[in-house]
């Protein structure tokens, strides 16, 4: 794989200046598309434009083609990527098969691609809104691994991996939900009770009440009588003996 954004910029291989950085990382960020000068101007004030992208086209290796990696019209830069040379189709080609199969390592495999910020030294306002979308879709195939591990029966995981995802962003309600209707499984009653308390406190700072489907989860936890935490349990219990 030649180039890898999601995370800090690494080509593997030396670049000549934080501006080169700076440059490549803008033209990985809309991929086979042309940039204009006035972005790159915006991301790079005052530096001279030609020069810095020759000296990035003479740096960076041709392509399979071999044509070069860099293209230049009047008023705006190109670089030319396959889908087999970067981190970003890698990802969303895993994400896609995954999702569609409930398949855990395919799904795994696509989030170990992540090393940080997509783009990294472009900051996130420069890198919009690929580096929006490619966040989004992180987020999608995080949920997506908890689905799928629930769907498998490995309901622990389930709950680690939506736990350490709730620490990090408590204003995701689909977060939420996934962990109470998980700890519910684990037959965790108590636990989903604190997750769903939890939920209603990180909504509420954000002026939100939890919606229906954390609701019905929660109702489902506590059979509708909020005194009675552990009901579900011993319900469960009664059913088994």
């Amino acid at each position: 794989m030649l180039f890898r954004v999601l995370g800090p910029l690494d080509v593997g291989r030396p670049v000549e200046s934080d501006q080169q950085r700076l440059l490549l990382a803008l033209l990985l960020s809309r991929a086979n598309d042309w940039v204009p000068a006035a972005d790159i101007d915006a991301v790079l004030p005052g530096v001279a434009v030609r020069p810095l992208v020759h000296r990035l086209r003479q740096a960076l290796p041709r392509t399979a083609e071999g044509s070069p990696r860099l293209n230049s019209r009047a008023g705006s830069v190109r670089l030319n990527v396959a889908d087999d040379e970067w981190d970003v189709p890698a990802f969303t080609g895993l994400l896609a098969r995954g999702r569609v199969t409930n398949h855990v390592d395919l799904l795994g495999e696509a989030l170990t691609l992540w090393r940080g910020r997509p783009f990294d030294p472009l900051d996130e306002e420069a890198a919009n809104p690929r580096a929006a979308e490619l966040l989004a879709l992180r987020w999608e195939a995080r949920d997506a691994l908890a689905d799928a591990l629930l769907a498998t029966g490995r309901t622990p995981e389930a709950v680690a991996h939506l736990e350490e995802l709730a620490d990090e962003d408590p204003s995701r309600e689909a977060t939420w939900h996934r962990l109470v209707t998980a700890l519910d499984r684990a037959e965790r009653p108590d636990d989903a009770v604190v997750a769903y308390e939890r939920a209603r406190d990180a909504l509420a700072e954000h002026g939100r009440e939890p919606g229906e489907e954390l609701a019905a989860a929660y109702r489902r936890v506590t059979g509708d009588d909020t005194t009675q935490r552990v009901a579900p349990a011993l319900v469960r219990a009664a059913d088994r003996a």
